[in-house]
């Protein structure tokens, strides 16, 4: 697609995509539709607890009305889910135009446009519910820039580190600031100094604390494809995946989840170097981009001095969205505090079904429901279970660091006896109960 048809694709899908948001609302079980607008509520919660994501669910784009809006959904969704990282600036776009719209009252208004003034180039629109998902070994190339979910297990994270969304730069050659100089996912200087008989292309340096120098933050995160994915005989195959601001430390090692967002392309250059000639590259470009000046020394650029290499690329995956797996949108799960916890209906539900097999004679407590449920195929071994139960809820002694920092001490539960007495069936049906939990046995 020519860039003239890009700029008015990307112009329509603002358009609509801010009408639906403004136009959308929720359909109810009896018939007819609620009175408030979803998004637009959403859009106001957003802004009073500081934060810049509004999060979408695909579904509500089938849902609303096709007569109540100017174009047709079916197709809006299409063109989002197949060109989603052409329009994704677009889409961030229509936030902060709906923000500007909100009614309110004058602090609301207040908080709009400080967001706006601070945290223009963070607002993002963030889309989830998808209806099926990808497995990690089925991402081809085919798939690139569209908009899918992958699910796996999360096996390694990165810290949070700092991104540069928009840089401003001074030639060093005749000191005139270049700003506005947006930054994707690589290093990008400004191509020439508009200074006429300067024609300056690779000195510049960094002004990064200058008021129109956006930063924002980023952590990558190491995502294996689940157990039941991986065919007899192949190993798991994992994947990069980049977050940025809000979905930043959503997950941990070992949390199964759902990630939303777009197949990536970049370029490989680690593994076209031996150690020895990666040392060298980076001295040598940290070398020649030194001075005693703050913030002279940039980011690494490994494309520049591979020479004659032949150019490698690898997949990675741009995540929107971060979901647990097996959670729903996140508005009937529990919400833990630091000192209580709120359940969601269901829970109560369960609760109560339990207390309802206890009995008031104390023959049979609530403990002995539970830990009948462990295993329910193994008969007996009451005792046994109830040690696993409560090894499960935490039934150990707590780490204390030397920094006063609290763990959670080891989960370990050793069990011996006779042949054919279970204990290798009850440590399995834990490890396929418990997603972290690991099953080691003395078998070679």
């Amino acid at each position: 697609m020519d860039p003239a048809g890009k700029q008015k694709l990307a112009q329509s899908v603002q358009k609509y995509f801010l009408e639906f948001l403004q136009k959308f609302r929720l359909p109810l079980p009896e018939g007819g539709f609620d009175e408030d607008f979803y998004y637009i509520d959403q859009a106001k919660s957003m802004v009073r607890e500081g934060k810049r994501t509004l999060y979408v669910k695909m579904s509500h784009l089938d849902q609303i009305p096709a007569d109540e809006v100017s174009f047709d959904p079916s197709d809006f969704r299409l063109v989002v889910e197949s060109k989603y990282m052409m329009v994704r600036d677009a889409l961030n776009a229509a936030v902060p135009q709906l923000l500007e719209m909100l009614e309110g009252d004058e602090n609301l208004k207040e908080e709009v446009r400080k967001a706006r003034a601070q945290d223009e180039l963070k607002f993002s629109a963030a889309f989830h519910d998808l209806p099926i998902y990808s497995g990690i070994r089925d991402l081809r190339t085919e798939k690139i820039q569209r908009l899918l979910s992958i699910s796996g297990t999360v096996t390694r994270t990165t810290e949070v580190k700092p991104e540069l969304l928009v840089g401003t730069y001074m030639c060093n050659q005749c000191n005139r600031k270049v700003g506005g100089v947006a930054q994707q996912f690589k290093v990008t200087h400004p191509a020439v100094c508009p200074t006429r008989n300067c024609g300056n292309r690779t000195s510049w340096k960094l002004l990064a604390d200058d008021r129109t120098t956006r930063w924002g933050d980023w952590q990558r995160i190491r995502l294996q494809e689940n157990e039941h994915e991986v065919p007899a005989g192949s190993m798991p195959r994992s994947i990069d995946v980049i977050v940025r601001d809000e979905q930043c430390e959503r997950c941990k090692p070992g949390d199964k989840v759902m990630i939303t967002g777009s197949l990536i392309v970049v370029p490989n250059v680690m593994t076209m170097m031996n150690p020895s000639e990666l040392k060298q590259q980076v001295r040598r470009s940290l070398n020649t981009r030194s001075d005693n000046s703050y913030g002279s020394a940039e980011g690494v650029r490994g494309l520049r001095g591979l020479g004659n290499r032949d150019l490698t690329y690898k997949i990675a995956f741009y995540g929107t969205f971060i979901q647990e797996w097996g959670k729903d949108d996140g508005q009937n799960e529990n919400v833990r505090s630091d000192d209580v916890v709120f359940l969601s209906q269901a829970d109560k539900d369960n609760f109560e079904q339990i207390a309802q097999h206890a009995n008031n004679s104390g023959k049979r407590t609530c403990l002995d429901v539970v830990a009948k449920c462990i295993a329910p195929a193994i008969c007996g071994n009451i005792e046994v279970k109830k040690g696993i139960l409560l090894m499960l809820i935490g039934g150990n002694s707590q780490k204390q660091t030397s920094e006063g920092i609290k763990l959670r001490g080891d989960i370990n539960v050793c069990l011996l006896g006779d042949p054919a007495t279970a204990k290798s069936a009850l440590l399995k049906w834990t490890s396929t109960f418990l997603p972290r939990a690991v099953f080691a046995s003395g078998k070679t």
